[in-house]
């Protein structure tokens, strides 16, 4: 029997090498955090479970933890199912854990090496390189923990690896799986988890339940049709029940082209008169064209003039801009060389070089001071005398030359405060002429704006008309009371053609509805020819594929008395023996029992099978009649419809004729409406261009104003910025000048000071104080060596003074004004652009108006010219359509009247033409639209492969050709969308079938997990315990709708009807739209597990861990968890020979009787406990194999190591055997 038989730990958590026996019960003693948990934690990674799952989310990762090391292993020593020994090899990587399987036992040698230190393990190369010393085989690396679990449980039912990667993972199973053949143990590993998890194992049980299901045949439903696909059959399903509605569009578009027609045949009636009278008026064209000639000349000069003015200020704004841009530079360049300077601390150099003179004086008496002080004579207080004395006069001398200094550094003061006064009085009447020049322009402006701004408004109120004009309105009555009658004899034959039209409707109803009778014979018949097919071919599998397989002529006998659903099951495993017909010991003489309808014998089927297709294919003629039948009423009722679509057409056309006079007159007038309005209009336009430009000058104006003045205010800011720091500049040099007289006057205090301590000193003793001599030469020292770093910058300081004197304060006031005025050139310039720009298209548009006014003044003489010009030229256009040919029919100039007329007339037969056609084109829009409109893309290609054919696209008749041809096309193709629908209604219907199996059919699984619930594991108290398994199906948020469709699929199927209803479609999209947010349907997603427990004579219902944990005490709750997991483990194990190893956490706390009970259980389904608890004294301890305890380590601190232990023997158990062994050396020696 296969197994775990130990795990090796070498260099992991625990130090050394570390080994754990598990053939047979095992336990593991210890404190608590001692790590009896941890090694637990190591039988799931076995069976599968993923490593970093094990351990808690607070500690480290599973390699981090288990393998610090380059040298740590994880080895688990099995047997296999030929009895064979072999490992699992754990080794760390970057991120996360290696497996290596190798086929050899466990052997010290091959993982460890023999040191000064002891035994160390071997790095993973150099272990390699041990392996094939000894010639053991191992398998390549793995690094996915799935491909792992699947070799170890010989189960590659979830890789989804290409072929090649399937075949090496299925020889690894076969090679070191823990079973072999068709056995596995996909799984166990939830199982061993749930063993060893204290939260979750209701959970766990559900996931087992449906691992139980899958093996039963039971897989998750899958549904084929995407709801993409699903949308796209609704979306032509849309399309095809709109089709009386396309009809009647195209009916439409056939009446159009029917007036389209008539139009066309009055225009070639009317052409030859129209030629004859435009061949008078040509004459009249010749003065038009010379005055627009005149004209365009005058706007070409005009052109000409704007591009030389544009050109010129366009130069000179070049050039003050490079001026304006090159004093930028200069500027920058200026502050740029200045921010160096003083980056280099030459300000301090500055500062400096005022205190020289005073620093060399100070060096001068500091050294004379240190010699005094180093004389040693007699004359000291003479000496001081003539010392204070000098002191006193150089005092003098600095504070007269200082005082000197600071007379004129004021002076100057005074200087750049006048300076500044006056720099900024003229700025300040600059910026007043620049705003006084502007406020001229603008009032300039605006003046030259207001006056044309009234002539225009004058121009406004004057709308004149010409005698011509108002002549033409009163042509506009003839010919109406021909019309009128024609209209009235059109009208009655209208009436008659309805009246045939409506029968031909009635008889194709009645057609229509004896096709839909035959298509429901025709339904019942195939699905009785289906149901017979089912039988002749029963599903593999299923209990009536086994019976036709291995029973002949169990039609007459089972068949009898069978349920028909039973035939149709495949998970019954059915098997046969040889034996009497008696069923359950019960003998039937069943001939005199007819055979039911689902258990006819083979040649009974046969016929039929045949019966039933011969009634099918005489329904499908039935069918094909019926339908022809229904195209021949079809076809008659659009012959109907066309007659009265002629009658229509002629009545129409007399409307029209009635209507021509009558709209004759408001056309006219709307035509003069429109030439009164379009004067009108662009004086208006014109005005409004004005005032626009009005109130832009404005703004502009108020922009660069402001503009103007911030500039200037900008400008005086950096000008006082400038003349402040120049004047703070002097103010430091004042204050420092005055600041080296108070520090000379100190330090000669302090020198007086030191000579009268030094002459008292001398007084009292000859000596000289070394600390205090110390601290002058220092201070002598440090002196001499700032006045050397000062003079060493002399030179950039010469530079500097002369930068600042030369550029800053003498340049660069000159270049901030010359940047102001260069700037206000720029704008001046930019404002003179603009002002040509505005004063051009002003000049552009008056010769546009006097343009118009010439044609205007022209418009009596050439109007009717030009009429007649663009009504010719209209008509010339069509006639290079092809559809436009002339007809057969012929007018004389007395059919239309006067030359007024008949122009009148083609206008208005070219409007009646065009808007025909523009009618047409928008009805063939229309009708191409809702053609489009839910079309597949295949159709929608269709279309467009259609519309590329035609020669002409501007044809809108070949368009409404191609139209009619694709109406046809989709009329032909609905009965393949249709039968594309059924399809997926089947599907979907057998989609909602598989779900209402398993909604059916889940009980019957409740009742084996509780058959499966055996009774090896007594527990008091408990007497009655049971699962129920209900699902959870009718909790899908698609499963009512779904059921539903399948009803209205049914229904639709039923009635013969060739579309469905639209509530179907309703429903189907409904249905497609939430099946995708429920597309993985788990089984276990569908189960709902509850535990059935009578304790005490209480009935208890557990649905979770938390009711579980409720329902008793003491550790019960365990243990009633224990009777359903040994059922699960023998459902997933199956007839597998292997055992299983349990994890069992704080089994100590148990009762004993309890316990030993439990181990029973498990010693009868091959099940080995690893249990662990902390009392190593507790009588618990004598039902295991191996006893371990987890101690501390001696030698290293925070680390602990695994023994062996033997359970603490009590004094009464000790005497008990002492006195049996006596009792046993006395029977012996007898």
């Amino acid at each position: 029997m296969s197994q775990l038989l130990r795990i090796i730990l070498i260099h992991t958590h625990l130090p050394g090498v570390i080994e754990l026996d598990l053939q047979g019960h095992a336990n593991i003693c210890g404190t608590n955090a001692s790590g009896k948990t941890t090694l637990q934690r190591l039988i799931p990674v076995f069976f599968g479970e993923q490593p970093n799952r094990v351990v808690p989310k607070t500690r480290d990762r599973f390699d981090v933890f288990y393998l610090p090391f380059q040298n740590s292993y994880l080895i688990y020593d099995y047997q296999r199912a030929d009895g064979s020994q072999a490992q699992v090899v754990l080794t760390k990587r970057n991120d996360g854990v290696d497996y290596r399987f190798v086929d050899a036992p466990y052997e010290p040698t091959q993982y460890l090496e023999e040191t000064a230190d002891g035994a160390k393990g071997l790095g993973y190369h150099a272990w390699a390189q041990r392996l094939r010393a000894l010639e053991i085989e191992s398998s390549h690396k793995i690094s996915a923990t799935s491909e792992y679990r699947a070799i170890i449980q010989n189960d590659l039912s979830a890789m989804r690896n290409n072929r090649k990667d399937q075949l090496k993972l299925r020889q690894l199973a076969a090679r070191y799986g823990l079973v072999s053949g068709s056995h596995r143990l996909r799984h166990i590993e939830k199982l061993v988890s749930a063993v060893h998890a204290k939260e979750g194992k209701m959970d766990t049980l559900k996931s087992m339940l449906a691992t139980i299901l899958e093996e039963d045949g039971y897989q998750r439903p899958e549904n084929t049709f995407k709801p993409a696909k699903i949308k796209a059959w609704i979306k032509e399903m849309r399309q095809f029940m709109q089709m009386d509605n396309l009809q009647a569009y195209y009916a439409e578009i056939e009446q159009c082209l029917a007036d389209t027609a008539a139009s066309k045949s009055q225009l070639w009636q009317l052409k030859p008169l129209v030629e004859q009278d435009r061949s008078q008026l040509l004459t009249q064209t010749a003065d038009v064209e010379a005055q627009l000639n005149t004209l365009h000349k005058q706007q070409e000069e005009l052109d000409t003039s704007y591009r030389a003015q544009k050109r010129e200020l366009d130069d000179a704004r070049s050039e003050t801009e490079s001026r304006y841009q090159q004093v930028q530079r200069d500027l920058e360049l200026a502050q740029s060389k200045r921010d160096r300077y003083l980056d280099s601390g030459i300000e301090e150099v500055a500062q400096d070089s005022k205190e020289l003179p005073a620093w060399q004086q100070k060096l001068e008496e500091q050294t004379r001071h240190l010699q005094l002080m180093l004389e040693k004579n007699a004359d000291i207080a003479q000496q001081l005398d003539q010392r204070k004395s000098e002191l006193s006069e150089v005092l003098d001398r600095l504070q007269r030359k200082n005082q000197q200094r600071c007379d004129e550094l004021r002076a100057e003061q005074g200087q750049i405060r006048s300076t500044q006064d006056e720099t900024l009085t003229r700025l300040q009447q600059q910026t007043t002429q620049q705003v006084e020049q502007m406020q001229l322009d603008l009032h300039e402006t605006l003046q030259r704006l207001q006056r044309e701004q009234v002539s225009l408004e004058t121009q406004l109120s004057i709308a004149p008309l010409d005698a011509d004009e108002r002549e033409r309105m009163q042509l506009a009555d003839a010919r109406i009371e021909d019309a009128q009658q024609a209209l009235e004899t059109a009208t009655e034959v209208l009436a008659r053609e309805d009246d045939t039209v409506q029968q031909r409707r009635t008889q194709r109803e009645q057609a229509d509805r004896e096709l839909t009778q035959c298509r429901q014979q025709l339904h019942q018949t195939k699905a009785r020819y289906k149901q017979l097919q089912a039988q002749t071919n029963p599903e593999h599998g299923s209990l009536r594929q086994a019976l036709r397989e291995h029973k002949p002529d169990w039609e007459q006998n089972l068949g009898k008395v069978l349920s028909e659903e039973l035939l149709q099951r495949t998970d019954l495993s059915p098997r046969f023996s040889a034996g009497d017909d008696s069923l359950y010991g019960l003998s039937l003489d069943l001939s005199a029992v007819e055979s039911p309808h689902f258990a006819l014998a083979e040649a009974q089927l046969e016929t039929e099978l045949q019966t039933a297709a011969d009634a099918a294919a005489t329904a499908e003629q039935q069918c094909e009649l019926a339908e022809s039948a229904l195209s021949k009423a079809h076809q008659a009722y659009k012959d109907a419809e066309q007659v009265a679509q002629q009658a229509r057409q002629a009545q129409r056309r007399c409307q029209q004729d009635l209507e021509y006079a009558r709209d004759g007159k408001k056309r006219l007038q709307a035509e003069q409406d429109a030439l009164v309005k379009e004067r009108q209009q662009s004086n208006r336009k014109r005005l409004k261009v004005l005032q626009d430009e009005e109130q832009k000058t404005r703004e502009s104006h108020q922009q660069r104003l402001q503009q103007v003045r911030h500039d200037a205010k900008a400008l005086e800011l950096e000008h006082k910025a400038d003349f402040q720091e120049q004047l703070s500049k002097l103010d430091d040099d004042i204050s420092q000048y005055a600041r080296q007289v108070d520090d000379m006057r100190s330090v000669h205090a302090q020198q007086v000071k030191e000579l009268q301590a030094r002459v008292s000193d001398e007084l009292a003793e000859a000596g000289v104080d070394s600390q205090q001599l110390q601290t002058l030469k220092a201070d002598t020292e440090t002196l001499r060596e700032r006045i050397a770093n000062t003079k060493e910058r002399q030179h950039e300081l010469s530079e500097y003074d002369d930068f600042m004197r030369s550029t800053w304060n003498r340049l660069r006031p000159g270049w901030m004004e010359q940047e102001q005025q260069l700037k206000s050139t720029l704008t001046r310039l930019d404002s003179e652009l603009t002002e040509l720009k505005q004063q051009t298209k002003l000049q552009r548009k008056a010769l546009e108006q006097e343009d118009k006014r010439g044609k205007e003044q022209l418009h009596q003489q050439q109007s009717l010219n030009k009429e007649l010009d663009n009504a010719l030229a209209r008509f010339n256009e069509l006639t290079q359509h092809r559809d436009f040919a002339e007809p057969v029919s012929a007018a004389t100039e007395s059919s239309f009247g006067d030359t007024r007329e008949r122009l009148q007339r083609i206008l208005e037969a070219l409007n009646s033409y065009a808007h025909s056609s523009r009618k047409l084109r928008e009805q063939c829009e229309r009708f191409s639209a809702t053609l489009r409109r839910d079309a597949s893309a295949d159709f929608e290609h269709m279309i467009e492969r259609e519309f590329a054919t035609l020669s002409d696209n501007d044809n809108v008749q070949e368009h409404a050709r191609v139209l009619g041809e694709l109406l046809n096309i989709l009329q032909d193709q609905q009965s393949q969308i249709v039968e594309q629908g059924r399809n997926i209604g089947g599907g979907l219907q057998s989609f909602f079938k598989v779900f209402d199996d398993i909604n059916r059919r889940v009980s019957q699984y409740s009742r084996r997990l509780t058959d499966a619930v055996g009774d090896e594991l007594v527990l008091e108290g408990i007497s009655r315990s049971e699962v129920h398994i209900s699902s959870t199906i009718d909790e899908l948020n698609f499963w009512q709708p779904l059921k539903e469709l399948s009803q209205l699929f049914q229904q639709w199927s039923e009635s013969g009807q060739r579309l469905p209803p639209e509530a179907y479609l309703d429903r189907l999209a409904d249905v497609a739209e939430l099946l995708r947010a429920d597309q993985d349907y788990s089984l276990e997603s569908l189960l709902k597990l509850e535990l059935y427990l009578n304790e005490s004579g209480s009935e208890l219902i557990i649905r979770n861990d938390r009711q579980l944990l409720e329902s008793s005490s003491h550790g019960m709750a365990y243990l009633i968890l224990c009777k359903f997991l040994l059922a699960f483990t023998r459902l997933l194990r199956g007839d597998s020979a292997v055992t299983i190893h349990w994890p069992i956490d704080e089994i100590g706390t148990l009762a004993y009787h309890n316990v030993e009970k439990l181990f029973q259980a498990c010693d009868s389904n091959a099940i080995h406990v690893v249990g662990a608890f902390p009392n190593p004294e507790s009588d618990v301890l004598l039902l295991f194999r191996h006893r371990y305890l987890i101690e501390p380590h001696p030698e290293l601190k925070g680390k602990g190591q695994l023994k062996r232990i033997q359970p603490r023997q009590s004094p009464l158990s000790a005497k008990l055997e002492a006195t049996l062994a006596d009792q046993h050396v006395m029977e012996t020696s007898e």
